[in-house]
């Protein structure tokens, strides 16, 4: 959240885990595999986590790190979310009283890898 324009003012919040139904597959005639907004995942179980609880699955099912998202993925965001509020701040109108709210949406892969999309 940019908080203010006017003086910048910037904060950082984890935001929210949308999860799939399915198990991740290239196959493309099964959304519930691949897409996580809200339709796709119509009627889906489970499909809002946290961080907590997304660190823990990934803990112990696909041996991460106990503290990944601690210690990896939120220090790798709060980097890429700082340089892409860099990029954008000439751009944007400043006046006193407003405000931006940015969201980036991330994959973490199997071998821990962050990508933003």
């Amino acid at each position: 959240v940019v908080a203010s324009l006017d003086p910048f003012l910037v904060f950082y919040h984890d935001g929210f885990v949308r999860r799939a139904a399915l198990p991740y597959s290239s196959d493309i005639k099964d959304p519930k595999a691949h897409i996580t907004n809200s339709h796709a995942q119509d009627g889906a179980e489970d499909h809002f986590w946290d961080f907590g609880r997304l660190e823990k699955h990934l803990h112990e099912n696909n041996s991460f790190p106990a503290d990944y998202i601690t210690k990896n993925f939120r220090n790798h965001a709060m980097k890429v979310q700082n340089f892409v509020f860099q990029a954008a701040r000439s751009n944007m109108f400043r006046r006193k009283g407003t405000y931006q709210l940015f969201a980036l949406d991330w994959i973490i892969d199997s071998k821990g890898g962050i990508h933003m999309l």
